[in-house]
């Protein structure tokens, strides 16, 4: 919490919570979110000297491309960070891939916004619905996606 700022112009990664993730989209800068007890219109996290070696760590990973995946909600939902401008918070995931392929990266998006990886993630997880609502993603789950060859190469 400390490193976190409300801040619409810095250069700072801007914080991602699944409240603003939808399919194919960030609501971040458009729609106020809840994080840590307070509210933020444009959460960023700031590098500063109080930070972990491992949120360091993290940060710097987070400014590649990837996808960013809701730990919670109905569906998947998920959108490509193309320029790795953003840092998911705890209730998100982050799919990155080896070569920061873009294109590969935009094909497992679309594999997993798709009507079969719904009715999966409903199948699978909806046992883990809160209130009969929202559905909390496992990284089990994502890892136990198979790809088209095309996305990622020699997995079988």
């Amino acid at each position: 919490k400390p490193h976190d700022v409300d801040d619409a112009s810095g250069d700072a990664l801007k914080l991602v919570t699944t409240g603003l993730i939808d399919p194919h989209e960030c609501l971040w800068g458009q729609k106020k979110c809840r994080y840590l007890r307070d509210d933020y219109r444009h959460p960023r996290v700031v590098e500063s000297d109080g930070m972990t070696n491992s949120l360091r760590k993290r940060l710097r990973n987070a400014h590649r491309p990837k996808v960013l995946v809701a730990g919670l909600s109905s569906r998947i939902e998920c959108f490509v960070d193309s320029h790795g401008e953003f840092i998911g918070a705890v209730s998100t995931y982050s799919i990155f891939h080896p070569q920061d392929d873009i294109m590969a990266l935009g094909r497992v998006c679309e594999v997993l916004l798709s009507d079969a990886a719904t009715q999966r993630f409903r199948l699978e997880l909806g046992a883990n619905a809160m209130g009969g609502g929202n559905i909390t993603m496992k990284k089990a789950f994502l890892q136990g996606f198979v790809l088209p060859p095309d996305v990622a190469p020699g997995q079988e």
